[in-house]
């Protein structure tokens, strides 16, 4: 009970600095899976939970997990969904890997393609085993309302091993995957998968999460009006200088 309490608050506390950091303004659907060694648990929880955020914590076969995800609007031009995954192995035995799988379908904002995509993460272990804990997380993009998993372009996973023992946050590699998300409709959809291993008995926990933001390109007028300044100030100074000689 007392590590159910801690890891709904941990939970909590992660989705409030999400929701309240912005009002959103895209509005979007998402459905969610657990998988517990590649085996779905969607029994153990709702598919399709409402509104733009939600919390949660339930137990699979060999974890005790908690789960947060959220995505705001800071701006016309930019949205972000992060999402986290806590988990801590029950006394079972072996090495074992819980995975989320995560689709929001249905944003607007931000309008126009392509739109640019930037995902990152990073990982924490404690009493972890630097021979089978691992963290990774991946996201992708597609035009249109879809609620499929792992659905349309991505810029590929970032994972993390844990050296062993307990550990600070730990990067990502890469620390930033990007890629180019074609918007023709005007409507896009994203999904999100994040996984933890762990191994090394009931007292070892991890932590991943994730965040992907999408946003306008700069017009191209403005890229190069911005390259050319260099340009520009070099030549002045030219000037300037054959005036003074």
């Amino acid at each position: 009970m007392l590590r159910s309490k801690k890891l709904l608050a941990l939970a909590m506390a992660l989705l409030g600095t999400i929701v309240f950091a912005s009002p959103p303004q895209a509005r979007a659907g998402y459905s969610y899976t657990i998988y517990d060694d590649g085996v779905a648990q969607t029994g153990a929880l709702p598919v399709t939970p409402g509104g733009n955020s939600f919390a949660t914590i339930l137990s699979t076969t060999h974890f005790q997990i908690s789960i947060a995800s959220s995505f705001t609007t800071p701006s016309q031009d930019a949205t972000v969904l992060q999402t986290q995954l806590q988990a801590q192995l029950n006394a079972t035995g072996g090495t074992h890997t819980i995975q989320i799988k995560l689709a929001y379908d249905g944003y607007v904002l931000p309008a126009g393609s392509p739109l640019n995509a930037s995902s990152s993460g990073s990982a924490t272990f404690t009493n972890s085993s630097a021979t089978t804990d691992s963290a990774s997380f991946q996201a992708w993009g597609v035009s249109g309302s879809s609620s499929a998993f792992q659905n349309g372009t991505t810029g590929g996973a970032q994972t993390a091993n844990s050296p062993g023992g307990s550990t600070t946050p730990i990067t990502l590699s890469p620390a930033t995957s990007i890629f180019l998300l074609p918007n023709p409709t005007n409507t896009f959809s994203l999904s999100q998968t994040l996984s933890l291993t762990l191994g090394n008995g009931a007292t070892n926990a991890g932590q991943v999460q994730g965040t992907t933001t999408v946003t306008v390109p700069a017009p191209a007028g403005v890229i190069l009006a911005l390259t050319g300044m260099p340009v520009l100030g070099f030549a002045g100074w030219l000037r300037r200088r054959g005036k003074k000689a």
